[in-house]
C-alpha cells in the first residue's frame, strides 16, 4: 500500500474514532452500537500501521490481492450489520405494537370510567 494511502486511511480511521466518541458523549449513539464502529476505526488504524497483515491474510485466504480482500471484508460486514438492524428493528416494532395496544385499553378503561361517573 503506497505511503499516502496509509496516511490517509490513519488519520481518516482516527478522525472517524473522535466523530463516533463525540456521537456517543452527546448521547446520539447507542454504546452498543457504537462498539462496532469504534472496532471498524480501531481496524482501519491497525491496517494503516501493519499492512502486511492484511496482504498477508488476503493470500491465505486465496485473494488476488489485498484490497479485494478488503473489498470483501467490507462487504461482509454491511450485510452482517444490516441483519442486526433489522433485527432491533423487528423487536422494536412488536415491542411498538404491544404499546400501542396497551395505550388503546387504558384509554377504552379512561373513557368508559370517565362515561360512568358523568352518569351518576
Amino acid at each position: 500500500m503506497a505511503f499516502e494511502l496509509r496516511i490517509l486511511l490513519g488519520v481518516v480511521s482516527i478522525i472517524f474514532f473522535c466523530f463516533v466518541l463525540l456521537r456517543v458523549r452527546k448521547g446520539r449513539l447507542l454504546l452498543p452500537h457504537a462498539f462496532v464502529w469504534l472496532l471498524i476505526a480501531v481496524l482501519g488504524i491497525v491496517a494503516s500501521v501493519f499492512t502486511g497483515v492484511v496482504a498477508a491474510c488476503a493470500q491465505l485466504f486465496g485473494f488476488e490481492t489485498a484490497s479485494n480482500f478488503v473489498f470483501f471484508l467490507v462487504m461482509l460486514f454491511a450485510l452482517a450489520f444490516l441483519f442486526f438492524l433489522s433485527m432491533v428493528v423487528s423487536k422494536q416494532t412488536l415491542q411498538i405494537k404491544g404499546l400501542v395496544q396497551e395505550l388503546a385499553l387504558l384509554r377504552s378503561e379512561l373513557t368508559r370510567r370517565n362515561g360512568e361517573e358523568e352518569g351518576r
